[in-house]
This record gives structure tokens, C-alpha cells and sequence, in this order.
């Protein structure tokens, strides 16, 4: 029996647990619908929300998005970030988008971690690994205003990071970023949990 549809949205990390998770909610009668590619940082979220919700029509909204998007992140390191004002108006913008069609099923999910040791091992930056430390602290920042906002509203969260966090050599890939098979399970019953809960 159908229950519903699920748009997923996130970069490559939500590309990653994808398939995971579809397979998890269908047994459920869950459909899982998302963009093929990454769909980058949060202003590019903002800007694609309407267009993806006309194609899918979801029921739910399940998305992540931070200041830039995992697969961007050793582009970044040397970058001026976004800053905390600009990224809480491509949130709020985003979040009335989903609001408007899928009302109080939407579920926001926190960016994760970088595993910075692994990260700066394979940089050929200076202090490559206070630029990885110095990631993560702003991840974090980052994360911390997205879940006083979601609080604000009443938007379900799902906390990847928190999840990842509690074993990071085991969640992330060599490269410091990627999740292993491992990372691809906690986020996927995450995710799913969340999911589960606001239907």
C-alpha cells in the first residue's frame, strides 16, 4: 500500500545513504523521490525548492543542507564562508517552500561532520589541519543556528551530526568526508526514524 511520497534533498551525502533509506521506507509503503546529482549548498535549495516539489509532489520533505555541500568541502576550507545571516534566510525561505505544500511533514537534517584528521592527510595546504578543525567548528555553528531556527518553527530534525559523531572513525571514509558502509546504515535509520515521525 502507497503511504506517501518522500522528497529527498542534500548533497552527495544525502546521495549516498539514498538508497538505503528508499529501502528502508518502502517496506513501509514509502516512495522516495529526489534529484539525481547533489543539489548543493542552501541558497541553491532555496532557489530549485519550487521547481522539485512541482515534478514530485510529495507528501513529505526530508532535507539537508548546510553553508556549502560535502562534496564542495576541500574547495571551501581557504573560502570566506556564507555568512550566519544569509544562511538563516535561505532556511527560512526554504522551509516555508516545503510548508506551503507539505505542511507539517518536513524534516531537516543536520550537516555532518569531517573527520579532520583524515580530511588534512589529504591536502597539500598549509595547516591543513587547523583549516580541518577550524571546519568543523564552523559546521557546528552552522548546525547550531539551523536547530534553534527548526525549533522556532516546529520542523522535525534529524541530527546526522550528532549520530556520525558518536564513532567518526567508523562513519566516515578515508577521505574524510564520504560515508563508509557503516555511515551509510546510521544515517539511512536516522533519517527513517525522523520520517516516521512526523507522518
Amino acid at each position: 500500500m502507497h503511504r506517501g511520497t518522500v522528497l529527498l534533498v542534500g548533497d552527495s551525502v544525502r546521495v549516498a545513504y539514498q538508497p538505503r533509506l528508499s529501502a528502508l521506507l518502502s517496506e513501509d509503503g514509502l516512495r522516495v523521490v529526489a534529484p539525481q546529482a547533489s543539489t548543493g549548498n542552501c541558497r541553491t535549495c532555496r532557489d530549485q525548492a519550487q521547481a522539485w516539489i512541482e515534478e514530485h509532489m510529495p507528501d513529505i520533505a526530508c532535507f539537508s543542507c548546510g553553508q556549502h555541500a560535502a562534496e564542495q568541502t576541500t574547495t571551501v576550507l581557504e573560502r570566506e564562508e556564507v555568512s550566519l545571516d544569509e544562511y538563516e534566510h535561505d532556511l527560512l525561505g526554504l522551509v516555508e517552500t516545503f510548508r506551503r505544500f507539505c505542511g507539517r511533514q518536513v524534516v531537516f537534517v543536520t550537516m555532518p561532520p569531517v573527520h579532520a584528521e583524515r580530511l588534512a592527510a589529504g591536502l597539500a595546504v598549509p595547516d591543513a589541519a587547523d583549516l580541518t578543525r577550524r571546519l568543523n567548528r564552523t559546521i557546528a555553528q552552522y548546525n547550531e543556528l539551523a536547530l534553534v531556527l527548526m525549533g522556532q518553527m516546529n520542523v522535525a530534525v534529524c541530527d546526522l551530526h550528532a549520530e556520525l559523531r558518536r564513532d567518526l572513525d567508523a562513519a566516515l571514509g578515508d577521505d574524510g568526508v564520504s560515508l563508509t558502509p557503516a555511515g551509510i546504515e546510521i544515517a539511512a535509520r536516522a533519517v527513517a526514524k525522523e520520517i516516521y515521525g512526523v507522518l
